[in-house]
């Protein structure tokens, strides 16, 4: 065995074995563990593992092919379509495509891997290893709980230092063992050993990447169901987008939030529907400039509050007008009913016509911070909506949160307020907006 295990392998696996025979001696962790099961024999997830075992052999066969992989290297494969491929698979699945695919390749050629792969190459007596391997584990567990928490910062920095001591003690020893002898490292099988795993991450990219294009669309046919019970308009809707958006799913994703709010009746409003969408694509390909007079342009708009991290949703067409809005953005540290400020932008296509500044007061007795940063924001808002410094005129509206302030021939701004006393809630409510007439 230990011709094709390590000891750091066998210790791995008397531990997992360990695990495994006290899991199943636990009635409820049985029990979960054949509900996890239950889950993963879905025929979905099993048509997913089986078109991921069919390319993995086809990824050996051609490497095979190219002498870049032998039977030697059956362990090495193992190893990784268990501790990598699979995992992979379902992360490519379930996470944004920008945050996964961004270092999926640049991970394999780290000076990490090399070192992780040094280090690993040269391990300890079994006793040693079954010893060390919960110690370390325990060590992990530790400074990942101890992060979430502030109370326990110290204990976290203590456990990366452990973790860094142990690592620089590691790469101390194996250096000394290559010292001692280079020829037990510098072999040909140490070679494959090395680079077979990058070449099979390598060679996985293109289907992680089709299983990520699968799944979003999957997601969003999921959620075309509810908005039509038309099966023909339904199986149209899914042609049309496969056909109009094929790999841009960010797009499509604007697709979908479209369709849920104008609910097409027809073949003809749904490819209206995918006409704004694809036209809105080339428009933010090459955002045209907009006469001040006309308003201003969508995507500028959109940011006009990010210093504040306020950041508008897609710009999004709903019964003819084109619209967004941002998240609300809390005030204060209040569990319950926070002080809020939104922002949402108007108008068409082309061009933003209205910019509205919404404020929300839950607690009025205690509004000092809160009027602050309404007031920041607001002069923010001012300064990248007309590219000059506030009036004092406007100062005073957004203080009162009533009057209005004629900016020219063709711009407006107005602020109305509103009270509530309702039972124990007491608050107000300013709306600041500036209007293309």
């Amino acid at each position: 065995m230990t011709d094709i295990l390590n000891n750091r392998e066998i210790a791995s696996l008397f531990w997992l074995s360990i695990i495994l025979i006290f899991a199943l001696s636990n009635q409820d962790v049985r029990k979960s563990m054949l509900s996890v099961l239950e889950c993963l024999i879905q025929k979905t997830i099993l048509k997913v593992l089986f078109a991921f075992l069919f390319y993995l052999g086809i990824m050996l066969f051609c490497l095979n092919g190219l002498y870049l992989w032998d039977a030697s290297q059956a362990k090495n494969a193992l190893i990784w379509t268990l501790v990598i491929g699979l995992v992979s698979i379902f992360k490519a699945i379930n996470v944004n495509k920008s945050s996964f695919f961004k270092g999926w390749l640049l991970d394999n050629f780290k000076i990490t891997v090399l070192i992780g792969f040094f280090v690993s190459f040269y391990t300890f007596s079994i006793i040693t290893e079954i010893i060390f391997q919960p110690f370390i584990a325990l060590i992990v567990m530790m400074s990942a709980f101890s992060k979430t928490k502030k109370e326990h910062q110290s204990i976290n920095k203590l456990c990366n230092w452990i973790l860094s001591i142990v690592g620089i003690l590691m790469v101390i020893w194996t250096t000394q063992q290559f010292v001692n002898d280079p020829r037990f490292f510098l072999k040909l099988q140490t070679f494959k050993d090395f680079y077979t795993p990058i070449l099979l991450s390598i060679f996985l990219t293109p289907f992680l990447y089709g299983l990520y294009i699968y799944a979003v669309y999957e997601r969003v046919f999921l959620t075309l169901q509810f908005v039509t019970n038309d099966k023909k308009l339904f199986n149209y809707m899914k042609t049309k987008a496969i056909i109009a958006f094929r790999t841009d799913t960010d797009f499509l994703d604007r697709w979908k939030q479209n369709i849920q709010l104008n609910k097409p009746k027809n073949k003809e409003a749904v490819n209206a529907t995918v006409s704004n969408i694809l036209q809105l694509r080339k428009i933010e390909k090459n955002p045209p400039s907009i006469p001040a007079s006309e308003g201003w342009s969508p995507y500028s708009a959109q940011k006009f509050l990010e210093r504040h991290e306020i950041f508008a949703r897609d710009y999004q067409e709903q019964s003819g007008e084109w619209y967004t809005e941002s998240p609300p953005l809390k005030i204060g540290n209040e569990k319950k009913l926070s002080d809020i400020i939104s922002y949402c932008i108007f108008g068409n296509i082309h061009a933003v016509k209205r910019l509205q500044l919404n404020f929300n007061v839950n607690h009025p007795d205690n509004n000092l911070k809160s009027e602050k940063s309404f007031s920041e924001i607001a002069i923010t808002l001012y300064k990248q909506a007309i590219n000059e410094e506030p009036s004092p005129k406007f100062i005073d509206i957004i203080s009162s949160g009533e009057g209005e302030v004629q900016i020219n021939n063709y711009l407006k701004i107005d602020a109305t307020k509103d009270t509530w006393n309702v039972g124990e809630a007491r608050g107000y409510g300013k709306i600041v907006t500036f209007k293309i007439q």
